[in-house]
């Protein structure tokens, strides 16, 4: 652990620190919107406001932080305030500075910061706005720039505290002169000239006038906040010739509180918008003997920053559109409007498809860009009524409300939107086509309160992705019924995977002239206590969207090596990646522990990746594999020809082999479009010097047909089902037309 050192001007910073006194001071709501605006804005969890005192770190507002302050020479902030730009750690766990601090070791810890540091007006670093993750993260530059705006904002917010402690004190002193003034009966002339001079010193504005509207006295300040010459406020001048005069400059502010004043002796106080777009705070005490005195206060700067304050707690920064705690509001005032006079309204999700691929491809500029593109094109769709919100990511909410027909004008306002979008948005001089998802959840129908009906068009939404894409779905409960089956589903299969339930069955491949057996591939068998054998069609993509595809693969590639290397040395062992698990950067390195644990060469291993990976593939996961490639793994394409874009990645990508789909194999003798493509697909693989393999072979004469077409390698029923590894026997050469039986 390295620990900050001290900085040049630490006397001068700590004595800047002690002016605005607000260490040990209770919590304050102005401080405390600060780590809640970072939270939501930011993504993470955690967030604090802290000053570096000269011992330790204390925090002034924290979310998800227990503890109230730390030693100075662990906190991350004692670095951050050394910086004139935010400091960021990725993970802190790699970060020669942090790695063995106890803020990062001890469970839970800091991994992922960034602090931006709260400056004074005379430019010290007393304390930073802190983001914090237990994970590892890589911040976006908007990301870190709302930081800094926002740790601005909280230096804003301590000058007027300060200003308002000031004031207070000002005010106090104020009212003593003038129980002073009350208590004087003589030098009159000497006691107006000092008032005259503590009047003119005080920072606010202040008139006092009598029972008649007439002022009694008034400073400087005051005719300086209204653009007022001094004859216009001297003393004996009528209240209704001073609103006059400010009416003619623009800044009238009705008739400062007398109206108020007549029904309540109280204080009274409130802000005052001027015509030319000032605020100014005016308090107004009546006096005793009849009048009253006003004090008057230019918050123009504090008034916009609470302005913006409330507007960035309702509002995506990026579209301007209301944000996802705003929209439920919305949802929820429309609940009491239907509870009330039955008006029905319809919640809507919208979700931008393959929008990563632009953020991949283009990046987040231009991901950005889009989504306001796409803000714009969807709010000049909907009507006045409607209310427009984006929650985050690519997804946007529509709440329809005032229909005739909730369901009828639910589904062809969705449909509209979702044609809208069709048309490509230029973005950076590219043409880019969106396609969308929708899914709709009706009220009263399918929900009373704003979390049920955005959670049900959740998985409407999610239906609709599933169905293929720029579409819509309409909630059913079944979709809750699918939904609780696939959260069940996925706790069972975490328990599976702890009790090791799973199990590896080979299929055979052969060559095809000689007929012999090269190779098997390893397919995952899930055996439940109490229902049998799951499909991996059932298990697989909640695994993916887990991320419990990750240990299952590990386990999968572990368990292959060590099999095959009981096989004869020339049998090659084929296992199916994930996209999860290729976007994951420590996957070829997992490969290399298994190889080495196992002992089985490199060569003897065959990774197999399908088109859609590669449609939907990063920079990353290209990298992996090429790194599988260069230790000598061979690299198979699968499901050849169901993809979109299969000429292209061959061009592209210099595969080991070709895995020609079942599909094209089970009809080569009834479709001819089928047998040319086989035929074509083989000619290519030739001439790229690329291998092919046939699946789904199963009777003779389509084994026959494809060693004719020239295909290297077959896989199917014909000469194999899949079977555990005990049931293999790679002694016996298949002859063609000959079963092995499942036992």
């Amino acid at each position: 652990m390295i620990s900050a050192p001290i900085p040049t001007n630490e006397q001068a910073r700590l004595a800047a620190l002690n002016r605005y006194d607000i260490l040990d001071t209770p919590p304050e709501e102005c401080f405390d919107i600060f780590p809640r605006l970072v939270v939501r804005a930011i993504g993470v969890p955690s967030a604090v406001i802290s000053f570096v005192d000269s011992e330790r770190q204390w925090f002034k507002a924290r979310i998800n932080v227990s503890d109230q302050q730390t030693p100075r020479d662990i906190a991350f902030c004692a670095h951050a305030i050394l910086l004139d730009r935010p400091l960021v750690v990725s993970d802190a766990a790699n970060d020669p500075r942090f790695h063995d601090n106890p803020l990062v070791t001890a469970p839970g810890g800091v991994r992922c910061y960034a602090g931006a540091q709260i400056r004074t007006s005379d430019g010290f670093a007393i304390g930073v706005l802190c983001a914090i993750d237990s994970a590892p993260r890589v911040f976006s530059a908007a990301q870190l720039e709302t930081l800094q705006e926002l740790a601005s904002l909280v230096a804003d917010q301590l000058e007027l505290r300060l200003a308002n402690r000031r004031f207070s004190s000002e005010l106090a002193e104020r009212m003593r002169i003038e129980q002073f003034l009350r208590s004087m009966s003589r030098d009159l002339e000497l006691s107006n000239k000092r008032l005259d001079a503590a009047l003119n010193n005080f920072l606010h504005g202040l008139c006092l006038f009598d029972g008649d509207h007439r002022v009694v006295v008034s400073n400087a300040r005051f005719a300086e906040i209204y653009s007022l010459r001094p004859d216009e406020v001297e003393r004996g001048v009528h209240l209704s010739k001073i609103q006059s005069a400010c009416i003619d400059r623009g800044t009238f502010v009705d008739s400062w509180c007398e109206q108020q004043l007549g029904r309540t002796s109280q204080a009274t106080s409130e802000v005052r918008l001027l015509q030319d777009g000032r605020a100014v705070f005016v308090r107004c005490q009546a006096v005793a003997g009849g009048g009253w005195m006003t004090v008057h206060e230019d918050i123009t700067e504090r008034y916009r920053t609470e302005q913006q304050i409330a507007y960035m707690a309702k509002h995506d920064l990026l579209t301007g559109l209301l944000n996802r705690g705003a929209f439920q509001e919305r949802i929820d005032e429309a609940c009491a409007r239907l509870r009330r006079w039955g008006e029905s309204f319809a919640v809507i999700l919208l979700d931008l498809d393959r929008f990563k691929q632009v953020n991949d491809s283009l990046g987040h500029p231009a991901g950005d860009a889009l989504l306001c593109a796409v803000a714009a094109r969807l709010k000049a769709g909907i009507r006045d009524t409607d209310v427009l919100a984006r929650l985050g990511g690519d997804e946007f909410a529509i709440l329809q409300t005032r229909t005739m027909d909730c369901h009828h004008d639910a589904t062809a306002f969705v449909e509209r939107i979702v044609n809208s979008l069709i048309d490509p948005i230029e973005i950076y001089g590219q043409q880019l086509a969106i396609n969308t998802s929708a899914g709709i959840a009706l009220a009263p129908q399918h929900g009373s309160d704003s979390d049920e009906l955005i959670k049900n068009a959740d998985l409407a939404l999610y239906r609709a992705k599933a169905a293929g894409r720029n579409g819509y779905a309409i909630f059913e409960s079944a979709m809750k019924d699918r939904a609780n089956a696939r959260q069940q589903l996925e706790g069972e299969l975490r328990r599976a995977i702890r009790n090791q339930e799973f199990e590896l069955y080979y299929q055979p491949q052969i060559e095809a002239r000689s007929g012999t057996v090269c190779g098997a591939e390893a397919l995952l068998r899930w055996r439940h206590p109490k229902r049998g054998f799951i499909s991996p069609a059932e298990f697989i993509p909640v695994a993916e969207e887990t991320g419990l595809i990750e240990k299952l693969g590990e386990w999968v590639l572990q368990e292959a090596s060590a099999e095959a290397m009981r096989w004869p040395g020339s049998i090659k062992v084929a296992i199916n990646l994930s996209p999860v698990q290729l976007s994951r950067g420590a996957f070829s390195d997992n490969v290399v522990q298994a190889l080495m644990r196992s002992g089985l060469p490199p060569e003897r291993l065959e990774v197999e990746i399908t088109e859609n990976v590669l449609l939907e593939a990063e920079v990353k996961t290209l990298a992996t594999i090429s790194q599988l490639r260069d230790i000598g793994v061979s690299v198979a394409l699968d499901d050849f020809g169901t993809g979109y874009s299969s000429l292209s990645y061959l061009t592209s990508f210099p595969f080991d082999r070709i895995k020609i789909d079942k599909f094209f194999s089970i009809n080569l003798l009834e479709r001819s479009d089928c047998a040319a493509i086989v035929s074509s697909v083989i000619t290519l693989a030739r001439g790229l010097g690329i291998s092919t393999v046939a699946e789904g072979v199963e009777t003779i004469r389509q084994f026959e047909l494809l060693k004719e077409a020239g295909v290297d390698y077959c896989q199917g029923f014909l000469f194999g089902h899949p079977v555990p590894a005990a049931a293999l026997n790679f002694a016996d050469v298949h002859q063609v037309g000959r079963r092995t039986e499942i036992a």
